[in-house]
Order: structure tokens, then sequence, then C-alpha cells
């Protein structure tokens, strides 16, 4: 399945469909609600699930016990994680569409836009649209409820490869906002302009540039570092001190002259 019909089917759950959290549910509905667990949110789409009302569950192909549906059998939302993720991290600054976000127990999607598709009994009791923050941090409507602690890829689902337009080790100018990444502990972070770094990583996400191991960025932060611009610049700045010291010569000289012509003006008046 592509990202984006995985992602999109799971957002217009949250926001065009009457449902209710229900363990175990896995896309089931009663004329009026469509029932959900968080394992199941995920499983009912990969398996088919499209809001049919002629169907027990919206169009679901249930797997046979021990096989699957689109490479996805029946497991829980822990084993999900663990046997068919992959490209696992805990740094949120480096998330993309379309992977799994995970805690001890509980799983959703990560549809971009810092947004996560879930379905939950720890606000509204309903698939919904939670807030994550860039360490993780789960809130919904300002109000906080435990935080993510891992995202990864999920197999079942075809990522795209986005052509970056730098690479590892490009000496680059940064204007715009340096994210802190989970290794930087109190590194400075904060926006820079005309600073000049050097890639360290690219990954995949949001902020995929890391600069000098340091903290990551959007791509429409950074401009190619031109040696010839820089050293236009400083050329410039070594012309004007010449300027200036040229110009302290002159003052010292004419001071010189003054003093000079003071103290011929002595000798004479004696």
């Amino acid at each position: 399945m592509k990202v984006d019909q995985f992602c999109n089917t799971a957002e217009n759950i949250a926001r065009n469909y009457r449902t209710q959290y229900r363990l175990g549910g896995v896309g089931e509905h009663d004329g009026d609600l469509w029932f959900f667990d968080c394992c199941g949110l995920i499983k009912a789409i990969i398996w088919g699930w499209c809001g049919d009302t002629n169907y027990r569950r919206g169009g679901v192909v249930f797997p046979a016990q021990g096989e699957s549906t689109n490479g996805l059998p029946d497991v829980g939302a822990n084993k999900m994680f663990e046997e068919y993720c992959y490209d696992k991290s805990t740094d949120f600054a480096k998330i993309e569409r379309g992977e799994l976000v995970w805690m001890d127990g509980h799983i959703g999607i990560y549809i971009g836009n810092r947004l996560v598709a879930e379905a939950t009994s720890a606000w509204d009791n309903k698939v919904l649209l939670s807030d994550i923050g860039m360490q993780g941090q789960r809130s919904s409507n300002g109000r906080q409820v435990y935080s993510w602690t891992h995202h990864g890829k999920f197999k079942c689902l075809e990522y795209s490869n986005p052509t970056y337009k730098f690479k590892k080790g490009d000496i680059v100018t940064l204007n715009g906002w340096l994210h802190k990444s989970k290794d930087t502990g109190s590194a400075t972070t904060g926006e820079y302009h005309d600073y000049v770094w050097t890639i360290s990583n690219v990954s995949n996400g949001e902020y995929p540039y890391e600069l000098n191991t340091i903290g990551w960025c959007r791509e429409s932060y950074l401009s190619p570092y031109s040696s010839n611009d820089y050293k236009q610049k400083y050329e410039k700045e070594l012309l004007n001190s010449k300027d200036l010291q040229k110009q302290l010569e002159n003052l010292k000289k004419d001071k010189e002259n003054l003093q000079a012509k003071i103290n011929n003006a002595i000798k004479t008046l004696k």
C-alpha cells in the first residue's frame, strides 16, 4: 500500500466517521458507530477497510489463522512494532509520514504535520488526531497523556525515496531554525543567519539535514556555501579595513603636521 493511501484513510476515519474505541475492534460497525482499537485501526486499513456498510467490517478481509492479508497477520500492538517495523528510532525530530509511532502496549500512525491518527481511550474514546512533540510528547487539546517512545517505517507500506538537494559532507549556510536532536543535550538551537555548517547526516523526515552533528533543519533553510561569496565579502571587509587604516595614518600625519606648525609658531613668538 502507498503511504498516502494509508495516511489519508486514517485521517478520513478520524475526521469524518463516527467511531468508538473498542478493544479488539477492527472496523466493525453497528449502523451508527465504527469500532477500532489502536492496532485494529492499522490492521483494518491494511486489510482493505473502505467504510462500506454492506460489510460487517467495512470491507476488511480478515486473514485466516496463521495467514496474513496484504502482508500483515493478526498481531497486537507490540508485535506489530517489533516485527513489522524497521529503521526504528527514538528521535522524533526525524519522523516520516506513514511511520508507526509506538509506546509499550499502544500504537498509532504518523500522518505528517506533527499529527498522529490513533484509536484511543485516553481522551474522547474514539479514533482521533493527536499532536506529537519533538521528543514524542502525546497530547490533544493541550492535555498530555504519556509519550511515544519509538517510531519506525511499516513493512506493509511503500515509502518514496525523496530526492534531497544536499548530501552528507556538503558545506551550506543556514538561514532559519536549527532543531536539537536527542543526543545533543543542551546544544545550542535556534535561528541562525549566514552561519556556515557541514551536513553530517541526511535522513528522511521533516528535518532531513543534520548539521555539525548538533541539530536538524529543513531543506528550505539551507543554501549552498559559496566560497566566492565569502571571499568577496572578506575582501570587501579587508578593503574597508585598509581604507580605515589609511585614514588613520593620514590623520596621524595631519596631527604631526599640525604639531610642527604649532611648534614653529611658538618659536616665532619667542
